[in-house]
């Protein structure tokens, strides 16, 4: 076998190595981009009361959390700056998860809350991104 042979096969296999961490870094970028609009839409269209709903999303790697959280928060913001610490820890082709285990948070979204939410809001929210995309 000539010997440029084996030094362009080696080139092309480092090229296509070097194309692939190129592929899975821009997947990741537009996986991260998507995570964060349904973070945003989700948590900050979620109706508020005692911020019970709003509080109890969670973010989480691999799989979905299935506990509930005692935080109460009004705004969002705590659930927000948590699902965002997570998102950044996100590697390529990880699935992200964004769970509420509150018993009613599918009567929210099913638009229980007349007049915050009566068209729900992850429904929404995915319908933007989907828009977007």
């Amino acid at each position: 076998m000539p010997d440029g042979f084996k030094t362009n096969g080696r080139e092309f296999r480092e090229q296509l190595e070097a194309s692939k961490a190129a592929l899975a870094q821009e997947a990741l970028l537009w996986h991260k981009k998507i995570c964060f609009l349904l973070l945003t839409g989700v948590i900050y269209k979620t109706p508020v009361d005692t911020g019970r709903a709003r509080g109890n999303w969670q973010s989480s790697i691999g799989q979905p959390l299935a506990s509930q959280s005692p935080i109460l928060d009004k705004t969002g913001n705590i659930a927000f700056a948590a699902g965002a610490a997570v998102l950044a820890q996100l590697r390529p082709f990880q699935t992200f998860w964004l769970s509420n285990n509150l018993p009613y948070i599918e009567r929210l979204e099913d638009g229980w809350s007349k007049r915050q939410a009566p068209n729900g809001f992850v429904g929404l929210t995915l319908a933007h991104i989907r828009t977007i995309l």
